[in-house]
């Protein structure tokens, strides 16, 4: 019984031509997953690390720069987004998109908002790099890539005059009767 059990799961794994763990590792052992942190949205995952980042090895996910968080550790907001499939990388480096705002590095005129339409993401800063957030704002606001901001700042539209209620960490500028965010942090 024991040998038509171990034939039955070889017989199940699947080998693949490409260069990839499959499946893939996951984030290192140094991190855990924590409870939603503000800001980090609509289906983003949140990870406490004592070492690596969460998008170390794993190349399912896009990871904010991080944040200090209690005992050492350095807490992450993390987008599960396929680097491969996507054309876009993390990139933590990006001057002034810090906090639980995701740095982007994209290549072959893909935009993050291209794989997914809930991140909301800068203009292009040059060189295929962007600044995104997961962040939801209330339901009478939507982002507005029309809107014209500067740098890592994400442009809204809302209805009724209403302001984007993004939360902390963001910090909203009034552009007509639409709104330019940036991560504060």
């Amino acid at each position: 019984m024991r040998i038509i059990v171990l034939s039955l799961l070889a017989a199940c794994q699947v080998t693949t031509a490409d260069n990839f763990e499959n499946p893939p590792p996951g984030p290192p052992a140094s991190c855990m997953a924590i409870a939603a942190m503000p800001g980090c949205d609509q289906g983003s995952l949140a990870y406490s690390c004592a070492g690596d980042r969460p998008d170390d090895g794993d190349a399912n996910l896009v990871c904010s720069s991080g944040t200090p968080g209690a005992l050492g550790a350095t807490l992450y907001c993390c987008a599960p987004i396929s680097q491969v499939d996507t054309q876009c990388a993390p990139d933590p480096t990006i001057s002034g998109c810090g906090g639980v705002a995701l740095g982007f590095q994209c290549t072959g005129g893909v935009t993050p908002s291209d794989a997914d339409p809930t991140i909301a993401c800068s203009a292009e800063l040059g060189g295929g790099a962007y600044c995104c957030n997961t962040a939801q704002p209330i339901s009478t606001c939507a982002v507005d890539p029309s809107v014209a901001c500067s740098g890592v700042a994400v442009g809204y539209s809302c209805a009724n005059g209403a302001s984007p209620p993004l939360p902390a960490g963001f910090a909203c500028s009034a552009k007509g009767t639409s709104f330019c965010c940036a991560p504060t942090e």
